[in-house]
């Protein structure tokens, strides 16, 4: 049995196949773990009350309105003819479509079965209109599509769909739960976040993927087969530092690459039929970069791990992140030593133009900026008005009042934290409640699926 097609039977059935299990030469720590973490997902959604239908799959009904920004959106139907489960013999296209769900905060995939669906079909349409207009897009869901835990999204019976093409704020070079660095790239990841792509690049067709967003300097590269030797940043003097050396699988994107140039970088893990190993690395997209995006992207990075590494919203003091900003100057200065460093940003100008709108600023306190707080319209229709700052306070309160992952919410004393959170009646308590279990549900997933969080050394 080939290495898709056990983890397709995982997937499908939870358990590793029992003809296949003592063939496994080689991941077979890989399949195991996924079958644990499969079962520590399913666990976490039960004990946060989420029904899931027949097939094990979340309805949006019950989660929130979700947008999905498509990285392989002008790929001409990126799938192929497959017998699908409801039919013994007729074949129908299924269309594996990837980027990021930025409510999610994570990697996902859109599948599509147009000949089927009537949603798939008119989502389909959306896609090719953008293509038409050689823009990337930002797909809005609302209504009951569907998840299957951790990141893979089906429209199903959505009740609205928007395509936004304008909106460039998710750019995944700024985007913090995807960033790491020499300290976590090299390290494990549950593998319950790979998801099955069509991505007929190279020797791959169908593989299983995980991306990760990194930075580097290009210390070698072979044009010839397409390989880059990268020097990454480390934030621990204790790391055992490595050079990433890795295929590139678009050619054409080492053109303008060069010896001594600062790059970004999407790597994508995979596991594929042809792998010697589990997993493989590959570099799915690449593009120049500079010393103020070294520096922007290990303060995200820090940020963010340091947010999944608490209960609430509030990170840490302005005075606390500018010790860290100082040390991360330090340690980007020294990581490029031949870097044009004249006029260093400044901390707060750094903010403005590398931090927001994922975290901010108010008094001399931190806060991350969930995702799911840009809905304008889903706050509106749960009935929160509140300006950014208060709704910020508000939501880190609560998630430290009810920080208990199986506490069950009749105990919970009311009365004190309308108190505690400033509100005057039941309903908008229980509008809060409902945002602030949906934000600590997001975020104990993403802490699961990152295995571990890196920790700032005091």
């Amino acid at each position: 049995m080939t290495l898709i097609k056990i983890m397709d039977e995982i997937w499908d059935t939870s358990l590793i196949p029992s003809q296949s299990l003592q063939k496994i030469q080689r991941g077979r720590y890989f399949f195991l773990s996924l079958q644990k973490d499969l079962k520590k997902i399913n666990d976490l959604r039960k004990g946060s009350g989420i029904p899931t239908d027949k097939n094990g799959m979340l309805s949006g009904e019950n989660l929130f309105p979700l947008t999905l920004r498509l990285w392989n959106w002008n790929e001409e139907l990126p799938g192929t003819t497959v017998i699908p489960q409801t039919s013994r013999s007729l074949e129908l296209y299924r269309l594996h479509y990837f980027g990021v769900a930025l409510e999610l905060e994570n990697f996902a995939t859109l599948i599509l079965w147009p000949e089927n669906s009537r949603h798939s079909f008119e989502t389909l349409e959306k896609i090719y209109r953008a293509i038409e207009a050689q823009k990337q897009p930002l797909i809005h869901f609302e209504g009951d599509y569907r998840i299957r835990l951790p990141n893979e999204i089906h429209p199903y019976r959505f009740s609205n769909i928007k395509l936004n093409l304008e909106d460039k704020i998710f750019e995944w070079k700024y985007i913090p739960w995807l960033k790491e660095t020499g300290d976590t790239l090299f390290s494990h990841r549950s593998p319950a976040n790979y998801r099955k792509v069509y991505l007929n690049l190279k020797r791959i067709e169908y593989a299983y993927i995980n991306p990760r967003v990194s930075i580097g300097i290009v210390k070698d590269l072979l044009r010839s087969t397409g390989e880059v030797k990268l020097k990454l940043p480390y934030l621990d003097k204790t790391s055992q530092w490595h050079y990433l050396t890795v295929t590139v699988l678009h050619d054409e994107e080492l053109i303008d690459i060069n010896k001594g140039d600062i790059v970004f970088f999407i790597l994508l893990e995979t596991i594929h039929n042809d792998g010697k190993f589990v997993p493989e690395r590959y570099i799915y997209h690449i593009e120049k970069a500079d010393f103020i995006d070294i520096i922007g992207h290990l303060t995200s990075f820090v940020l963010y791990n340091v947010y999944l590494d608490k209960y609430g919203l509030y990170i840490m003091s302005v005075p606390e992140f500018q010790r860290i900003y100082s040390k991360v100057l330090f340690i980007a200065s020294k990581y490029c030593k031949d870097c044009n460093k004249t006029g260093l940003i400044e901390w707060d100008l750094l903010f403005k133009s590398y931090l927001e709108p994922f975290f901010t600023i108010f008094g001399q306190r931190i806060y991350y900026v969930p995702t799911l707080l840009y809905q304008g319209q889903y706050l509106s229709a749960l009935g929160i008005k509140f300006d950014t700052r208060l709704l910020l306070d508000k939501i880190d309160t609560l998630l430290l009042e009810t920080r208990e992952p199986k506490l069950n919410p009749r105990e919970l004393n009311a009365v004190r934290i309308m108190e505690d959170v400033e509100v005057d009646s039941i309903s908008q308590l229980r509008s809060l409640l409902d945002v602030s279990s949906k934000i600590a549900f997001i975020k104990r997933l993403n802490k699961l699926l990152k295995t571990s969080i890196w920790r700032v050394k005091s």
